[in-house]
């Protein structure tokens, strides 16, 4: 009855425009099929068959489209009206009697309506009756697909190697559909094979094998994808596609040294400029895998002094040498060594551009590790007088260049140089940066109503992590100015806190502990055990840190550091105290109770990386 009454209505419409002499021009006429089409799509989408079988029948007898006859054709199917919809693949073959894909359609709705052995039979005779022609044996397999009858397609593209007389063809796509149905092994093989014989679906089968390895918790998809190609290196080692694919899975898993064996291999085979290797080694600086970068570094400086990457690489081993020293127990001849390297590097390439890096960290070697505070303001100030160096990089050696000044004591000239910077480069992350600094030190003497003004301008900043320490300090300042007309508690606080500021940990755990004593030491106590657990951390005394941020959060839980708190507690055990499973817990709470939080991100990150670790041990 709907149907009839559509009919009239598109009828009445008809004789109106003859009546008045008018017809649709074609524009119009289009944009009237248009808007058919996508009521039809509507229908469709919602399951109303019916509705939409109406309307794209009447599209595909005007314009037999593929796309009307696809809607078409699965309305049919949703609606089980097989015998129409094998009317309209037949005519359909009848049309287009070499494109596969209606003899497959056609097998389809024999599957579909319970008579499988005519459905089979048909599927059988499509590939049977395939030419040796690569585009009709991945469309027919394609065809296979979008109907989900991935065995068939298996067996289109087998046939198909057969008729081209390749077995390795079509690798890619068997690989896809062996991982679809479950079988890893064979899907890596596939894979494998295709990169034996074809290098450009690199990227797409790292994809793909990165994709299988998400549901591995006992590692075993990953054990059997590099048994695998490790067996074909063996067999293959002047195959660059698997060197790299293996450099490629070495980075994944974290093992930097078996990257950068292959990485070196295949540099001197093919007698490269360095650059993989290079940025293998920014990589592992990047994990704090010092080691495999010195070693990468020293490689490329061994190429001398021709090769392009020598001076970076130079420099760059440097700066290696000095972020590995930092990270483990050191001696003072250790960095009076290094110190001597780097001013021989610094008296070779000299004081320009190139050398950025070797000021810097030349400056925070002697300023923080030797102590040198004169020598280091020097060699800093000597850097921000060199020509070259650009805005942003002056900008940082002055904010550096500040904290060495408040570390040895002057902090009205630390001020004026974080000021500089500010007026500078004002819109800039560093300038907000800067301005953070220059209303922390306002902070720690004493001039609290100025840092806090500065502090509510911050809270506005773009770099999220300013933001968040501006509002943080600013509101312990709001809760604390005006406690007691001298705000005495608000000032031994601020010493302890530019005590940790300069490593001095033991001295701000002292000044601490004088809060205790004070009557309205009960305002800032969240904030002064949070601060006694960031030294307790620092001192290496986990176990305490932990029991204090513990104390935090869950007898401030409302408090602005509540977030703070859990997120460094699920660090510590992820990192410090190899508690993976309370790690876990901890960034799946703050999650749950904490999302808009700062932290939120790298939380949900630091959870999948723990979740799909294949063992989570714990020590308690």
């Amino acid at each position: 009855m709907k149907a009839k009454l559509y009919i009239i209505l598109v009828t009445l419409i008809s004789i109106s425009y003859c009546a008045s002499g008018q017809r649709p021009g074609k524009s119009e006429k289009d944009q009237q099929a248009k808007d058919k089409r996508q009521q039809g799509i509507e229908y469709f989408k919602n399951r109303d068959y019916e509705k939409a079988a109406d309307i794209f029948e009447d599209l595909f007898k005007d314009k037999p489209s593929q796309t009307n006859y696809i809607y078409l054709y699965n309305c049919l199917i949703g609606m089980s009206d097989y015998k129409q919809a094998e009317r309209i693949v037949k005519k359909q073959i009848r049309s287009n009697p070499a494109d596969p894909r209606y003899q497959v359609d056609l097998g389809y709705i024999y599957m579909s309506s319970e008579e499988k052995n005519k459905g089979r039979k048909q599927y059988n005779k499509v590939i049977n009756e395939m030419p040796a022609n690569r585009g009709v044996i991945k469309n027919t397999a394609s065809a296979f697909r979008s109907r989900n009858e991935n065995a068939f397609a298996l067996k289109t593209y087998q046939k198909g190697r057969i008729l081209l007389q390749q077995p390795w063809s079509f690798s890619l796509e068997v690989g896809q559909i062996y991982g679809m149905a479950g079988d890893y092994d064979k899907m890596y093989t596939s894979f494998l094979t295709e990169l034996e014989h074809n290098d450009r679906f690199i990227n797409s089968i790292k994809r793909y094998v990165e994709n299988s390895f998400k549901e591995d918790e006992e590692g075993i998809k990953k054990q059997i994808f590099k048994k695998k190609l490790l067996k074909k290196l063996q067999k293959h080692s002047d195959n660059r596609s698997f060197s790299n694919l293996m450099i490629w899975y070495s980075i994944q898993e974290k093992d930097f040294k078996l990257a950068l064996d292959q990485s070196k291999a295949i540099d001197k085979r093919y007698k490269e400029d360095g650059s993989s290797i290079y940025n293998l080694a920014q990589i592992c600086i990047s994990n704090e895998r010092y080691e495999e970068a010195v070693e990468a570094l020293e490689y490329l400086v061994k190429k001398g002094e021709g090769s392009l990457l020598y001076f970076p690489a130079r420099n760059q081993l440097l700066v290696t040498n000095y972020l590995k020293l930092s990270n483990k127990e050191t001696t003072i001849e250790e960095w009076q060594e290094l110190e001597a390297d780097f001013a021989d590097a610094l008296t070779e390439i000299g004081y320009n551009a190139r050398s950025y890096e070797l000021i810097r960290y030349l400056g925070q070697l002697q300023a923080f590790k030797m102590q040198d505070y004169p020598k280091a303001i020097r060699t800093l100030e000597r850097g921000i007088e060199t020509r070259g160096i650009r805005m942003p990089q002056l900008a940082q050696l002055k904010i550096e260049l500040g904290d060495i000044y408040l570390y040895s004591g002057d902090p009205w000239e630390a001020i004026l140089l974080y000021a500089q910077v500010h007026k500078t480069l004002k819109n800039d992350p560093i300038g907000h940066e800067a301005k953070f600094r220059h209303a922390k030190v306002s902070f720690y003497i004493g001039e609290f109503e100025w840092a806090k003004a500065q502090l509510d301008i911050l809270k506005a900043a773009t770099s999220k992590f300013i933001a968040n320490d501006a509002l943080e300090l600013s509101l312990t300042l709001q809760n604390n100015l005006g406690i007691d007309s001298t705000n005495t508690a608000l000032k031994i606080y601020a010493r302890a806190d530019m005590a940790m500021f300069m490593n001095r940990y033991d001295k701000a755990l002292q000044i601490l502990d004088t809060l205790e004593n004070l009557q309205s030491y009960h305002e800032l106590k969240d904030d002064a055990v949070y601060l006694k657990a960031q030294n307790f951390i620092a001192l290496g005394d986990f176990v305490t840190a932990d029991s204090l941020l513990r104390v935090v959060y869950d007898n401030y839980s409302f408090d602005m550091l509540s977030d703070n708190a859990l997120f460094d507690r699920a660090k510590l055990q992820e990192e410090q105290m190899n508690n993976k499973t309370k790690a876990i817990e901890l960034y799946s709470e703050l999650m749950i109770t904490h999302p808009g939080s700062i932290f939120a991100e790298e939380a949900r990150k630091r959870y999948r990386k723990l979740k799909s670790e294949p063992e989570l041990e714990s020590d308690f």
